[in-house]
């Protein structure tokens, strides 16, 4: 797991349900310094899993960097125009490498863009902008454009990818007086294409007064040949709030 201040952190989980082997590291390189969160605003993470490399969407510059398998060393970065007007604290929250080899990025704020939309005001203010990189972002040209509609007046905080090609949004809503809610949606691969408005079904609420927190993190495993969904939750070093794993299994 990758923490929003470039922290990694690695475990094996038990069949006690403990994290055993415990290891904690820093990014390699990153966006500034790293002594404070600002500096490397890590909030999106892609692993391929043949070659092991690792993808990494940093808010703030709104860039995309690779590292090597492990996080071994930096390799590449790329700071697309497609996301250069993204929000400093909206950019791309939310990346996945599907199995064909595409990326999708998704911004957490920024809307669709007018020239883009022909509906109306109101509906394009309640979209997100979402790429599509034909391959590595770091290496490949222009992105294409689709519009990702999150649940409710949620944003969208990570996305992960299953073996058809559809994508799982993790949605995050907040409301007072310290209340957040998760929404899980999934969204047909036939709509993450170009030009597509991507409107996912609704699949699980995480919400009050059952356990919820700030869930950021989503992604995918195979277990006894079921489809396991993680989510993960950051506490923002606040005591409000706690850093959670949790575990389900993806009924079809």
């Amino acid at each position: 797991m990758l923490s929003d201040g470039g922290n990694i952190v690695q475990f094996d989980m038990g069949a006690d349900w403990l994290p055993h082997r415990v290891a904690f590291e820093n990014l390699p390189a990153g966006p500034g310094i790293g002594w404070e969160k600002r500096d490397r605003d890590s909030e999106s993470m892609a692993i391929d899993p043949v070659s092991g490399k690792i993808w990494v969407g940093f808010e703030d510059d709104n860039s995309i960097w690779r590292y090597a398998g492990g996080f071994a060393r930096y390799e590449a970065r790329v700071m697309p125009e497609a996301m250069r007007k993204w929000p400093s604290n909206g950019g791309p929250e939310s990346m996945a490498r599907l199995p064909d080899g595409r990326f999708v990025v998704i911004s957490e704020e920024a809307h669709v863009r007018r020239p883009d939309w022909s509906g109306s005001e109101g509906e394009r203010l309640h979209t997100r902008q979402a790429l599509i990189f034909a391959g590595d972002p770091t290496g490949t040209g222009v992105p294409e454009r689709f519009a990702y509609e999150p649940f409710g007046r949620s944003d969208p905080s990570d996305v992960t990818a299953l073996p058809n090609g559809d994508l799982l949004v993790l949605d995050r809503g907040f409301r007072l007086p310290f209340t957040f809610s998760a929404r899980i949606s999934r969204v047909a691969a036939r709509d993450v294409a170009a030009g597509r408005i991507a409107r996912g079904r609704l699949i699980a609420t995480i919400d009050a007064p059952l356990i919820h927190d700030n869930f950021e993190g989503i992604d995918t495993t195979v277990e006894n040949g079921a489809t396991i969904v993680w989510i993960v939750s950051d506490d923002n070093q606040m005591f409000l709030q706690r850093t959670l794993l949790l575990k389900f299994r993806l009924d079809r």
